[in-house]
């Protein structure tokens, strides 16, 4: 039995909160040529051996999780032979996608899995998974390229020789873990953290369904770019400018996957030694791509330096709590700039990689192509993105990419939107079915409908809509006498009353444009307002004095009496209006 190391135990914490979800890393390579299947099946045994991992299994005692290594345990599942079907390629693809999904940390099941499907006469799918707590993302890549070297060597190693190598490269893991943890770098690298952790940007969101922190079926968007002889820091400030611009925002930080090994000796290593830290990048949504690149760099730089102080220590860092959930600083981006072809012999094959493991958010993956592009995968949380949505990003970011590595200097960032997309939007509108009208026209269809009902109440006084609009067209024919029509200004400067709605009402039925002020205004406010509306009249009562306070105004006034509570009907001569 073997003790869990700090990382292993993180991510059996991580596991054990989330059960249902695989943290495991699943690929495969695509084979063509005459294979020995015996021999690959032979060579990735001794592989395991090797490494430590065949047969490797979880146990937990008395709350206490330990490794355990089952002989019994089949690594190398049966061959799979899949050409029976309509589309083998398709139905292998759905096997393996299903295989590493449904994946469990049950007691007695293996935490590395091996299986070889046929998809065509000479080719074949070498598949492989392992649960990150066995082996993480860089130890499966050694443990690929060993295999290979086995099955073109005289033949396996020796048993004997197994063991002593296995016994030597799981101390050396425990040493050197042991080691940093008491070492100075230790205690520079956490207060590297510390301080950098204190103002961290609050994580972007990409996803326009995003409601909760809940996590879903792993989405994903896979194409190529023709694009070669990139560097990591003109990938991720590509991916970083876009998700500033998307999102809005100048600052932002990215979780960044590395392999926590810093010398020549731990790079021999395989494990769970992989860690992801901050990256934190400021003022890259207005930066150029050119400056986006510069302020990648310099955050690299130092994240690098500082990369093995684990993520799951780091919240004890801001919070004092360590977190047992291993959660992202922010979205995912994850360069893997290694060679992608693996031969043996005459075999030609390629990786593809199915997951790297959970995830919170949205996470890239860039890796060479076999063909000389790069392939750029989207993956996401099914539980905040849609497959429609997750695809419509990755055809944006592809786009957006091609164009941002070739931005010439101090040029600014490339559109998110094409012209086409550009084009095809338009402005927020009303039901097509609502016919424009004037609110003269909304307050005479009132009158249609309840001509004798009470309009309006005031005090004592009540009018109809009836008798409302005569008064109202009464007003209007004098409004129209002194030449006030469309894109004339009338203030109305009347106390809330019957004679202020009435004066609404006239004015909107010349078509003019109406300001009310309130008479109680100070003089310098109503002269303002006077000022920066320029009327071509003013209504008011008797009483209100505004006159007088405003005469340096210019404005000309009218003055209207407080009408009765319900006179006859006026005749259209009679003085309603006294114009003064």
């Amino acid at each position: 039995m073997t003790p869990l190391t700090a990382a292993q135990r993180s991510l059996w914490f991580a596991q054990s909160l989330e059960p249902a979800s695989p943290f495991v890393i699943a690929q495969f390579v695509d084979l063509n040529g005459e294979l020995d299947a015996s021999r690959l099946e032979s060579s990735t045994v001794a592989a395991h051996r090797e490494f430590g991992v065949a047969g490797l299994r979880l146990r937990v005692t008395d709350g206490v999780p330990e490794l355990d290594e089952d002989p019994d345990l089949t690594l190398v599942g049966g061959r799979l032979d899949f050409r029976r079907y309509d589309d083998p390629v398709r139905a292998a693809m759905t096997w393996m996608n299903r295989e590493w999904s449904t994946a469990t940390l049950a007691p007695d099941t293996a935490l590395t899995v091996a299986n070889l499907l046929q998809v065509g006469p000479h080719r074949w799918f070498w598949y492989y998974r392992a649960h990150h707590i066995a082996l993480d993302g860089y130890s499966a890549a050694l443990l690929m390229r060993r295999t290979a070297e086995i099955y073109l060597s005289a033949g396996p190693v020796r048993q004997d020789q197994v063991d002593s190598v296995v016994s030597d490269r799981v101390a050396a893991v425990a040493r050197q873990e042991s080691r940093y943890r008491e070492s100075p770098r230790c205690v520079r690298d956490r207060e590297f953290w510390h301080e950098k952790l204190r103002s961290v940007p609050s994580s972007p969101v990409l996803g326009a369904s995003a409601t909760g922190t809940s996590r879903g079926s792993t989405l994903r968007a896979s194409g190529t770019v023709p694009l070669s002889d990139l560097s990591a820091a003109t990938v991720i400030a590509a991916f970083a400018s876009y998700v500033a611009l998307m999102c809005g925002v100048d600052d932002l930080c990215l979780s960044l996957p590395v392999s926590g090994r810093v010398t020549a000796a731990s790079r021999s290593l395989p494990g769970a030694m992989s860690n992801v830290v901050p990256l934190v990048l400021r003022g890259v949504g207005a930066s150029t791509p050119s400056s986006a690149v510069c302020v990648v760099e310099s955050a690299l730089s130092e994240a690098l330096r500082h990369q093995r102080y684990r993520r799951e220590d780091m919240s004890a860092l801001t919070d004092g709590r360590r977190q047992s959930r291993v959660q992202s600083f922010g979205p995912v981006v994850n360069v893997m700039l290694f060679d992608r072809a693996l031969s043996l012999g005459a075999v030609r094959g390629h990786v593809e990689i199915l997951t790297t493991g959970p995830i919170d958010d949205i996470a890239l993956n860039v890796y060479p192509g076999y063909t000389g592009n790069i392939r750029v995968d989207l993956e996401a949380n099914g539980a905040l993105y849609s497959s429609a949505e997750l695809s419509a990003h990755h055809d944006r970011f592809v786009r957006f990419l091609e164009v941002f590595v070739d931005t010439p200097p101090n040029h600014p960032a490339p559109p998110l939107w094409t012209d086409a997309e550009l084009g095809a939007t338009s402005p927020a509108r009303g039901e097509p079915s609502i016919e424009p009208r004037s609110l003269d026209s909304l307050l005479r269809s009132a009158v249609h409908r309840a001509v004798d009902s009470v309009a309006i109440t005031d005090g004592d006084r009540s009018w109809t809509y009836g008798h409302l609009d005569r008064m109202a067209g009464l007003w209007s024919r004098h409004l129209k006498s002194v030449d006030v029509g469309p894109d004339d200004v009338v203030v109305v400067a009347i106390p809330r009353s019957i004679e202020s709605v009435l004066a609404m009402w006239a004015v909107a039925r010349v078509g003019a444009t109406y300001v009310p002020i309130d008479p109680a205004h100070p003089a310098e406010r109503v002269v303002d307002m006077l000022g920066v509306c320029k009327p071509k009249i003013g209504l008011t009562t008797s009483g209100c004095g505004i006159r007088c306070r405003t005469t340096s105004s210019g404005c000309s006034w009218t003055v209207t009496p407080m009408l009765s509570r319900r006179p006859s009907t006026p005749s259209p001569h009679m003085p309603i209006i006294g114009l003064t």
